[in-house]
């Protein structure tokens, strides 16, 4: 009788350490997930700030360094003939 009693707390000990493994393991798994999505937001953000960065370059240079017309003019000859 003291043997079946030992061994159901035994076996409610070992249960009671996997629920406690689960939990942990689920804690963990929330954490990762939540530090993936800050990277994730983090990765966005600086791809829009590169972004809009690439996008003024791309407008700003053509403006101080401008074609000479006659080059402007090809190009734009050119570029209407095809």
């Amino acid at each position: 009788m003291n043997e079946d009693i030992e061994q159901s707390n035994e076996k409610q000990d070992q249960l009671e350490q996997s629920n406690g493994n689960q939990d942990q393991l689920i804690e963990i798994y929330k954490l990762q997930s939540q530090l993936a999505s800050s990277i994730s937001n983090r990765r966005i953000t600086i791809h829009k700030f590169y972004l809009l960065l690439m996008s003024g370059l791309a407008l700003i240079f053509p403006a101080i360094f401008k074609l000479p017309e006659e080059i402007r003019d090809l190009v734009s000859i050119e570029f209407l003939m095809r």
